[in-house]
């Protein structure tokens, strides 16, 4: 018995894409609980002081960008992160016109996105 696992490609132009592929039980399962473990799911636990400050700390709010005093925004001040989010400025910025991090810094890695994503689309709350 095969099941079949539908793959979904989101492509540049915002169109949605998917692909059935044939799998078998064993497989279904474990691709399954692997997507489950690593998704970070609307609803889903993202807390502020834990999962989005570090990034903030290490990746943004750096002297030359969003550090302390910058005229860019001062992201070692919670609030000001805040405000950027809730006006969509952090989504805007990061994911849909993909300039921050700036070409010149290390790009944020996959898990860090999808953690930033799951806090934005839960409100930005700061627990």
């Amino acid at each position: 018995m095969h099941f079949f696992l539908r793959v979904f490609i989101e492509c540049p132009q915002g169109a949605l894409l998917y692909i059935d592929l044939p799998v078998s039980k064993k497989y279904f399962i474990i691709i399954g609980l692997l997507l489950i473990s690593c998704v970070h799911e609307p609803g889903s636990v993202c807390s502020y002081a834990i999962h989005i400050k570090p990034i903030i700390a290490t990746r943004c709010a750096v002297s030359g960008c969003h550090g302390q005093g910058s005229s860019l925004g001062d992201f070692t001040i919670d609030s000001v992160l805040k405000a950027r989010a809730d006006m969509g400025l952090v989504r805007r910025n990061v994911f849909e016109l993909k300039i921050m991090p700036p070409a010149s810094a290390t790009p944020l890695t996959d898990d860090e996105k999808q953690r930033l994503k799951c806090w934005l689309d839960n409100g930005a709350p700061q627990d």
